[in-house]
């Protein structure tokens, strides 16, 4: 089964194509580069590289959030796009879940933070053995807290609650950094502890891979989403759908 996936719920965009549990290649988009015009285009370069044709490709996974405005309602319309077009499944993938999914099966937590600005992340923490892995089915326990809008404050209570009992905790994701900065700030010490990993570099560059191993998973036991009723899960409305509700609110 050969899978496309597709990110751009970030600054960072992505494409990832995968077979049987096995990356075949993969692409990344620049902060700099626009998605609107260049997914679409990467991703035809990237599977002409493979000497892959729409025939070959059997479902597409996207990322559908939570994660820029912009940027999903682009990958989820061109993964819809595509579906319809070449006529295969396509899979909507949790941002988050695609972000923690390169630490399953570590022995701890794994709190996924994107930034979310105005000092909050979007997040969700997952048990690393219960994620997961290596062709196996996806574990809906392996989600202890659900992907959701926080302050950075309250992600790093929970964390440190971990820590309280023991646990390792893996910070992942764009927003993992001001976390564990809010984590120091409040811990005895002011040291990381042995017992907070942040990753290096394991953030969005690769995540399109992910999503695509994650759909192939999913997809390879029939579970599809319906082209029509797939949708972004921007957790937050848009700044101009929140200007739009005050302004009739305060009318």
């Amino acid at each position: 089964m050969i899978v496309l996936g597709l990110d751009t719920a970030g600054r960072l965009g992505g494409i990832g194509i995968v077979s049987e549990g096995r990356l075949l290649g993969a692409s990344v988009l620049g902060v700099q580069e626009g998605h609107s015009q260049n997914l679409l285009p990467a991703t035809q370069s990237l599977m002409k590289s493979l000497g892959l044709g729409p025939a070959d490709v059997d479902g597409i996974a996207v990322a559908i959030g939570p994660g820029s405005y912009t940027g999903l309602r682009i990958g989820v319309a061109v993964a819809k796009a595509l579906g319809y077009a070449w006529g295969v499944p396509v899979r909507g993938v949790s941002t988050l879940l695609a972000t923690a999914w390169p630490l399953a099966g570590v022995a701890g937590m794994v709190c996924a933070c994107l930034d979310a600005r105005k000092e909050h992340v979007y997040s969700a923490t997952f048990s690393g053995r219960q994620l997961g892995f290596a062709g196996e089915a996806l574990s809906t326990q392996a989600t202890v807290t659900p992907q959701d809008r926080r302050s950075v404050i309250d992600v790093a209570k929970e964390v440190q609650g971990y820590l309280a009992n023991g646990m390792d905790v893996y910070l992942v994701g764009d927003g993992a950094r001001v976390v564990l900065d809010e984590v120091r700030r409040t811990m005895d010490g002011g040291g990381e502890g042995p017992n907070v990993i942040v990753p290096p570099l394991l953030g969005e560059a690769a995540r399109a891979a992910h999503v695509a191993h994650i759909g192939e998973l999913e997809l390879s036991r029939g579970q599809s989403d319906d082209l029509f009723e797939l949708s972004p899960n921007y957790l937050r409305r848009s700044e101009a759908e929140r200007r739009w509700r005050q302004k009739l609110l305060s009318k």
